[in-house]
């Protein structure tokens, strides 16, 4: 075999294997952060992504490259301990977007098999499901913390991702409904209406201002507050106008000081009226002295006596 031959078969060798051995020397020069060199921050780059979720299944999530600095070195480092990580959404849980809609947790022995180098550095390449259901869209926010062994826990900044998707998912408690009944039938509509009773449930705080009317015949707009609130006693005055010219007038006589005194009307019930006084009878107009009155006597009567 000549000279020649020969480097030519080591440069094959070399450039055949080159991909799947630049990947092992690499791991070699990767640094690790330690006691000396703890881990102090945390940077995340995080982005729309599809994959498996907890089911096995396909579904939608992030995709996010981590890299962790350590104190001390200026490439990112291999980091061993519990990695969290937490998932956010505009939605929250029981109406509070403050709390993780899912949290992910990561032994270190797990989180080191993510490990991959990269021309940066060392850095771990990992899919995070997002786990409600639905097509909807969502703005989502993603955070991790990183707890060395026998050390403090890191955090890294908030990254937010916007998942797209149809629609938008409202929490039960912030849905408006309206329920009306009518002629003793509830039925429940989805616009304004008037009817003999109207009760609104999960109200706002603005709109639980004007109290819900029970006076038929005075539509709501969903207005600005002032101008409903107009509108609302303007409707309240044409109802108690209309009212008071559908009752009927009762004209009383004038109050005459010697005929007729003034007399006041009670709005109660009507009293039996008292019996008009009888005219006294022959026996009865007798005083108590046994005499009979003169008008009662007989124009004769004292020419007899006499």
């Amino acid at each position: 075999m000549s000279r020649f031959t020969f480097i030519w078969l080591g440069l094959t060798l070399l450039i055949s294997a080159g991909c799947s051995a630049v990947p092992l020397l690499s791991m070699h020069r990767l640094k690790e952060a330690d006691a000396q060199h703890p881990v102090g921050e945390i940077l995340c780059v995080w982005e729309a992504a599809e994959g498996r979720g907890l089911d096995n299944l396909p579904c939608r999530g992030f995709g996010g490259q981590l890299l962790f600095f350590a104190n001390g070195y200026k490439e990112p480092v291999k980091a061993t301990g519990d990695v969290r990580i937490y998932v956010f959404d505009d939605i929250g849980v029981d109406g509070d977007p403050g709390k993780p809609v899912h949290q992910f947790d990561f032994p270190a022995v797990a989180w080191n098999a993510l490990l991959k180098p990269s021309n940066l550095g060392a850095s771990y390449q990992i899919f995070i499901p997002y786990t409600r259901k639905g097509l909807h869209g969502a703005t989502c926010t993603l955070r991790v913390r990183f707890t060395p062994e026998g050390g403090l826990p890191v955090y890294s900044r908030m990254a937010s991702v916007e998942l797209a998707g149809h629609g938008t998912v409202t929490h039960p408690e912030q849905t408006e409904k309206q329920v009306v009944t009518v002629s003793g039938e509830e039925t429940s509509h989805t616009g304004i209406q008037t009817a003999n009773w109207t009760e609104f449930n999960g109200t706002t705080a603005d709109e639980a201002i004007i109290p819900v009317s029970r006076v038929p015949g005075i539509p709501f707009n969903r207005g600005s507050s002032a101008q409903r609130d107009q509108q609302t006693l303007a409707g309240l005055r044409l109802a108690a106008e209309e009212a008071s010219r559908s009752q009927p007038l009762v004209s009383l006589p004038a109050a005459d000081s010697a005929t007729n005194p003034p007399r006041t009307l009670h709005l109660q019930a009507a009293r039996p009226l008292e019996a008009a006084p009888q005219p006294p009878t022959t026996a009865e107009s007798h005083d108590s002295s046994g005499s009979v009155p003169e008008k009662a006597r007989h124009p004769l009567a004292d020419d007899e006596t006499e």
